[in-house]
């Protein structure tokens, strides 16, 4: 299925345990885990199952580097939170302070991070181990924090149960005031002033800098994880817990749009490298791609000039090229000359937008030339040069010849007047 230019499709399946989280360091190296411990990596051409230290429920997957990640969650029989630590070459199991299930992890440098859970504990990175967070006074005590976003050491975010969101000043975490009293299950900030916070029922909310506010959702479905490739892009997802209903939106900037999703199962995260690639995870091993799908430009009007060539002539070759997308887009023009690649140009078009391409291709030699571009098929000859075409001056001198000619018959009618 289509959004806008991003192609959303199923892919092949590597477990059938219920995969929660997923973070892709880049668009050739990505983690996701899981139900059971599991764990699963991509390489840049196919997702595979990574031996877990673990049979525990991982809930949250967040990686520093292709050296260095955590994953964090629960045992299966409940008792205190579940981590495991990636070295750049195995998951190892993290013995931390006693702590309920641990559900989100962020870190903000390999030095600094933090986890969140249920009943409101949270526990913080320093660079050597992990800690527990006491606040006093705090009002978010016995929520369950679902989701944490830092932007940076001083200021981060948390969402979870009855509506909660709190903020992090670099001292303290602080309840801020919601719109809503149902729970929140993923938050996601492009900057300070700019976020955005999806949950239960579809509700989706928006900071804008200065307070939290409902925005218009075209879903009443359980709405998991959202990520924002910035202020003008960014997709959610979710869907009905245990049931046969998977849901993807999209965001452009000013509407989130239903997209239909090709899964039956209920999407837990999604993650994205970019505006045209990404991922989402959902129960029994469900695995979404998301790629980019490229309109080609249109070409048409291909013209060869001159249309007499002869050999050391210049041939120019046009066409015209208009991109039909409703998205600006780059895209490469292929000349070829009896079928070899003779010139290649980039070309970036607006929507809509058409522009005449020209390539210019030396006559060298006598004889028949295919072209073709992209698709645009045509030839021409070059001939030898003619007689009088190699005679050296020849088209001057044949011009002061003819004017010389003109005036002595002018002046010899004039005498013999």
């Amino acid at each position: 299925m289509v959004a806008g230019e991003v192609q959303v499709e199923e892919w092949p399946g590597v477990t059938a345990d219920y995969l929660t989280s997923v973070f892709m360091i880049d668009a050739n190296d990505g983690w996701a885990v899981g139900y059971s411990g599991t764990i699963i990596h991509w390489d840049g051409g196919m997702w595979t199952e990574v031996a877990s230290p673990t049979l525990d429920m991982l809930i949250s997957v967040f990686m520093v580097g292709p050296s260095e990640g955590w994953a964090v969650g629960r045992p299966h029989g409940g008792g205190s939170g579940t981590m495991i630590h990636w070295d750049g070459t195995n998951w190892n199991t993290v013995t931390i302070p006693l702590a309920p299930t641990l559900i989100s992890v962020y870190m903000v440098s390999k030095n600094d991070g933090w986890t969140v859970g249920d009943s409101g504990w949270m526990l913080r990175w320093d660079g050597t181990s992990w800690n527990i967070h006491t606040q006093t006074g705090a009002g978010y005590a016995g929520r369950h924090l679902l989701s944490v976003y830092m932007i940076s050491t001083n200021d981060g975010w948390a969402v979870g149960s009855t509506g909660t969101i709190i903020h992090w000043d670099g001292t303290n975490w602080n309840m801020v005031s919601t719109p809503i009293t149902t729970q929140l299950n993923s938050v996601f900030m492009t900057g300070p002033d700019d976020g955005w916070a999806v949950g239960q029922d579809g509700k989706i909310l928006h900071w804008d800098g200065t307070s939290w506010n409902k925005a218009t959702s075209p879903t009443t479905q359980y709405l998991t994880s959202v990520f924002m490739i910035n202020a003008n892009d960014g997709w959610a997802v979710g869907g009905q817990a245990g049931g046969a209903v998977s849901t993807i939106l999209h965001w452009d900037g000013t509407n989130w749009n239903e997209v239909t999703s090709p899964a039956n199962k209920i999407l837990n995260s999604v993650y994205m490298t970019g505006p045209d690639d990404g991922w989402a995870v959902g129960d029994s091993g469900t695995i979404i791609r998301f790629q980019k799908v490229t309109v080609p430009f249109e070409l048409s009007g291909l013209s060869i000039e001159p249309s007499d060539v002869r050999e050391g002539d210049t041939v120019t070759i046009s066409v015209e090229c208009r991109n039909a997308d409703t998205l600006s887009s780059s895209q490469s023009v292929v000349l070829k000359i009896n079928d070899a690649v003779e010139n290649e140009k980039t070309v970036t078009l607006d929507p809509d937008e058409s522009v005449t391409l020209s390539f210019e291709v030396s006559a060298t030699e006598e004889g028949t030339y295919s072209v073709e571009v992209d698709g645009l098929s045509g030839s021409y000859e070059v001939k030898k040069p003619s007689f009088i075409d190699q005679i050296p001056g020849f088209a001057l001198g044949s011009i002061v010849f003819g004017i010389a000619i003109v005036l002595f018959v002018i002046w010899f009618y004039k005498r013999r007047s």
